[in-house]
């Protein structure tokens, strides 16, 4: 390649990362994340140290997360330990962040640990965001509600699977009200708008069956598995923290398996089973799934519902982005078997709380 043809791809590749940074900054300013947003916006003007870490990863479209894939892998070697210089600055390990001077300690780390950093890059960030527990909880109380059947509760892009155990947590809203057990470690605040509309809180729900896939699932039984889940945990929110931690804690006493599969291969062959509800769920992952992929997926979805009988139903439950003159939520939608009955049931954002049911 040519110097010109050189200094081309480079300054397209700058330009690339530059919009990704901006992006990014607000949607982390949006969801709560004032360190992340400061931190992007900075890199957005003087990108350098930023790009050089991105490499070949920076032409890669926004839906791969590239910006997040850097602030978890930095993340990573701080909540290891092998960066207590940048420690001093996450509130995660009981740091505090300065703004500038942590911008500045950050360009550092970026610059000199490339090689550490760069072999994490591979994959898109995996949060499994416990927070979307407080959407799926409430669709599993209107299935149970309308099939009076306990679940078999199945999870396509499940991460680790920690929400595949919604029933072991407890939500809180409207003023000290509360559903789920008293004696756990996760608890989710303000899971629910106050004031609004409730699930079907006196349903009888009990899971009988968990099971999901993924193309890359976290083992949090492992300490390697849980530190990968939580760097990827914006570092200034303290309650995502505490939450997620609660959950690794209760998915080694309940049995949940995540297989290495794409949601097509773990559907294929997907039927109906007497007495139980089966109930296939997902959230926030149809941005990556391939169009083909996804039109397998229908189709199965599309089998099982038609062998689907009164005592043996099935229902799919997602949470995905929909997009609305220009503004974005995350309606939680149902279809539920014999019949394919479609409604939406409730509208919440992207960490998954509050939820404002209709």
């Amino acid at each position: 390649m040519s110097a010109p043809a050189v200094e081309h791809a480079v300054t397209k590749r700058s330009g690339n990362a530059v919009r990704e940074l901006r992006v990014q900054a607000a949607a982390c300013e949006k969801l709560g994340s004032l360190m992340y947003a400061d931190l992007l916006r900075r890199f957005a003007e003087e990108p350098a140290e930023f790009v050089a870490v991105l490499g070949p990863y920076a032409d890669l479209p926004g839906r791969d997360a590239v910006v997040l894939r850097v602030l978890g892998a930095v993340h990573r070697l701080v909540l290891s330990g092998r960066l207590p210089e940048l420690a001093a600055h996450y509130p995660s390990v009981g740091g505090r962040y300065q703004g500038e001077h942590t911008w500045t300690a950050l360009r550092s780390v970026l610059a000199e640990r490339r090689d550490d950093i760069v072999p994490m890059l591979t994959a898109p960030p995996q949060t499994n965001e416990v927070g979307r527990s407080a959407a799926l909880i409430g669709g599993l109380l209107h299935v149970a509600a309308r099939t009076r059947l306990p679940v078999r509760l199945l999870e396509i892009g499940a991460s680790a699977g920690l929400n595949l155990r919604p029933d072991l947590y407890r939500y809180e809203y409207g003023r000290g009200r509360s559903y789920g057990p008293d004696a756990t470690p996760t608890v989710i605040r303000q899971a629910w708008s106050s004031g609004g509309a409730l699930p079907p809180l006196d349903a009888p729900l009990r899971i009988v069956e968990r099971g999901g896939c993924d193309p890359e699932p976290i083992d949090v039984t492992r300490d390697d598995g849980r530190l990968r889940l939580m760097s990827y945990i914006w570092p200034d929110q303290s309650e995502r923290f505490a939450r997620t931690r609660g959950a690794c804690t209760l998915a080694a006493g309940t049995h949940a398996e995540v297989v290495k599969a794409s949601g097509a291969e773990y559907l294929d062959g997907l039927a109906p089973r007497e007495g139980v509800a089966t109930v296939v769920w997902h959230s926030i992952m149809r941005q990556y799934v391939p169009v083909d992929e996804w039109e397998r997926i229908e189709a199965a979805l599309a089998r099982a519902g038609a062998r689907a009988t009164p005592e043996a139903p099935v229902a799919h439950l997602s949470l995905e982005p929909r997009v609305r003159a220009g503004r974005v939520d995350y309606p939680l939608t149902l279809r539920l078997w014999p019949g394919e009955r479609a409604e939406i049931l409730a509208v919440t954002h992207a960490h998954g709380t509050p939820v404002t049911w209709r």
